[in-house]
């Protein structure tokens, strides 16, 4: 006998003998009885409980009853698992504790709704607020989200400081390097009113940072000299240092050059333009009246500036008097820090973030706060010949009407300075370059903001004071107006327009001009 199984002999003796005792009042069914709902074969009323089923597979009697097996709480019914051949029916079979769940994410992971990503392989060590909610400096842990994003990882660390670099996106990193401390540039400049190289080096100290260079641009021009601008393109020396740790006085202070682009180019927004009050005498470069003519933004005169807003002064210094946009194409990234003012805050253009205190917030153009004013100044020149928008003292500066104070600035987050920092902006409207600092400034012309509409000295002194002749309508309008030793003086027509010139027959008649600026004789006058 085999342990745990009956021998066949055995069986059929058993068999006979309960024939022989039952007599033929004992019948067998013809087949086996159906498996009820538990699994149990059905057996005749009347057997003995202890007596096994006719079935075809014999129940093994060393395996326990399904009464001590203990349940386990998360197998499915039993009639929901197929039944092993090899098994008896009594036997509940749990399912293989391998099997994974029918989904890759836990139903209890907590997505942020602000992150639109698949919920398939999205392992994350813990809950994270949506970005959106991140502001830049924020006292928070450095997070690691690993997101499935089309197939491709993407990591996106969530630091102290927010940085952001690209327009519609909400990148977590450190501060962008300050380049006005490392940068530096030496190339050929190959424009045709140029040619020559250009050379400019950022440096700092603690305490203070320094720009040198020859003002050369790196960038193509307008042609110059022209019709407007009879001035050619010179090196230059520049030399300028400011703090690198400004502090916002909360007084606005004029300033006449403001500051330099990181190319070394100066930003330098006034003219030397004037009109006097009746508007019957003008001249571009003579500031000498009490209207000042704007470079940028009127019809009635010509500045011969090129599409970078800039022109030539007659030392030769090309500078900028608003957007330098062959500058900024040298710039991608926006916000597009692109120098510095002369008090040590840093300059941008044209974007910035739509609330300034949130580096995630989407960017946009930034907004001056002035307009043209309504009704024209007292005093003012006729606006049939000199629409409004000719003269500084055209415009008016209204609290909250753009983005920015009366010196183009405002407090706010950049890629440079994730924390926040008081900084100004260029603008597609006036002032286009700001006239004023809210700082201390370590060079530059100062002194008290214009007011703006009552005529008068309203705008900072441009090009470095009286550059050029007396403007006239007649040579009575030239007494004493030209230079020392001059044969003669008349009004006559110059590259400027009408304006005094000494007379001449040669060259060597003309004495120097204006800031060392040569003067060449033609048709009887000296003239640049």
């Amino acid at each position: 006998m085999i342990a745990g199984k009956p021998t066949p002999i055995l069986l059929c003796t058993a068999l006979a003998l309960a024939v022989s005792a039952c007599g033929s009042d004992l019948t067998f069914p013809s087949a086996m009885p159906d498996a009820t709902a538990d699994g149990s074969a059905a057996l005749d009323a009347g057997a003995p409980s202890d007596t096994p089923p006719t079935s075809d597979v014999p129940r093994t009697p060393d395996v326990p009853p399904t009464s001590d097996v203990p349940p386990t709480s998360d197998v499915p019914p039993t009639s929901d698992v197929p039944r092993t051949p090899d098994v008896p029916p009594s036997i509940d079979v749990p399912p293989t504790p391998d099997v994974p769940p029918t989904r890759d994410v836990p139903p209890s992971l907590d997505v942020p709704p602000s992150l639109d990503v698949p919920t398939r392989d999205v392992p994350v060590a813990m809950d994270v607020p949506p970005l959106m909610d991140v502001r830049p400096g924020s006292d928070i842990p450095s997070v690691d989200v690993v997101v499935a994003d089309t197939g491709a990882d993407v990591r996106v660390d969530v630091p102290v400081a927010i940085d952001v670099v690209d327009a519609g996106r909400c990148d977590a990193g450190a501060a962008v390097a300050d380049p006005g401390c490392s940068f530096t540039y030496n190339a050929y400049n190959a424009s045709a009113s140029v040619r020559t190289n250009s050379t400019v080096a950022w440096s700092c100290t603690t305490a203070l940072r320094t720009v040198t260079g020859n003002g050369i641009p790196d960038h193509a021009t307008g042609t110059f000299p022209n019709s407007n601008c009879p001035n050619t393109i010179s090196s230059r020396t520049v030399n300028a240092t400011m703090t690198r740790n400004p502090v916002n006085t909360g007084v606005s202070s004029r300033i006449t050059v403001l500051g330099y682009a990181l190319n070394g180019v100066k930003f330098d927004p006034g003219t030397a333009g004037t009109c006097n009050s009746a508007g019957t005498s003008c001249s571009l470069i003579d500031n000498s009246g009490s209207w000042n003519i704007e470079a940028l933004g009127g019809s009635a005169f010509n500045f011969g500036v090129d599409s970078n807003h800039a022109h030539v002064q007659p030392t030769g210094e090309y500078h900028y008097h608003g957007m330098p946009e062959a500058y900024l194409a040298t710039v991608p990234t926006a916000p597009r820090l692109v120098g510095y003012a002369l008090d040590g805050f840093p300059l941008y253009a044209r974007y910035g973030y739509d609330t300034a205190t949130n580096g995630c917030s989407t960017l946009r153009i930034i907004r001056s706060s002035y307009r043209v004013m309504a009704t024209p100044s007292s005093g003012r020149p006729s606006t049939a010949t000199y629409p409004m928008g000719t003269f500084t003292q055209d415009y008016e500066y209204v609290a909250g009407l753009g983005d920015l104070d009366e010196c183009n600035g405002r407090f706010g987050v950049t890629p440079e300075h994730p924390a926040g920092i008081y900084h100004y902006y260029i603008t597609d409207s006036f002032p286009f370059i700001q006239r004023c600092v809210r700082g201390t400034a370590m060079g530059g012309t100062m002194g008290p903001p214009g007011d703006g509409g009552t005529g008068g000295d309203a705008s900072a002194p441009p090009d470095s004071g009286t550059m050029g002749p007396r403007a006239c309508t007649s040579t009575t309008d030239c007494t004493g107006a030209c230079p020392t030793g001059s044969r003669g003086c008349t009004c006559a027509t110059t590259p400027m327009g009408m304006a005094c010139a000494p007379t001449c027959t040669t060259t060597s008649d003309c004495p120097a001009g204006p800031m060392g600026m040569t003067l060449t004789c033609r048709s009887s006058v000296c003239s640049p």
